[in-house]
């Protein structure tokens, strides 16, 4: 699955098309909040992986955030996450790549051992 997840003409969208705003996913605040209590609550790999797309194809995109919660997904299991953390990565510069994994160990450290 790409970032994004959009379709257009049958086609997948890859994460350049994306992020040229071809696919943006609409999410509530509602929803927006239910995923995050999850995580609080389970950290499972699918909110974890969930949280990665709403920060990837939202309203607004925070590609560091969005690595971020990739990565902690991937690290749970989540091959999707594992793609689409690579995607972003081909976006991102090595600070920022270094960002969202310093924040991912900050989350672990505190939240989800």
């Amino acid at each position: 699955m790409h970032v994004g997840g959009g379709n257009v003409h049958g086609q997948s969208l890859g994460v350049s098309e994306w992020y040229k705003g071809a696919a943006k996913m609409a999410f509530t605040d509602i929803e927006i909040a239910e995923v995050h209590e999850a995580v609080r609550r389970q950290g499972d790999c699918d909110n974890l992986y969930k949280l990665g797309l709403i920060y990837s194809t939202g309203q607004d995109v925070d590609l560091v955030q969005a690595h971020m919660w990739f990565n902690l997904a991937a690290a749970r299991g989540s091959q999707a996450a594992k793609e689409c953390r690579r995607e972003l990565s081909d976006l991102m510069t090595k600070d920022l790549i270094a960002e969202a994994q310093k924040r991912a160990r900050e989350w672990l450290s505190v939240k989800h051992h």
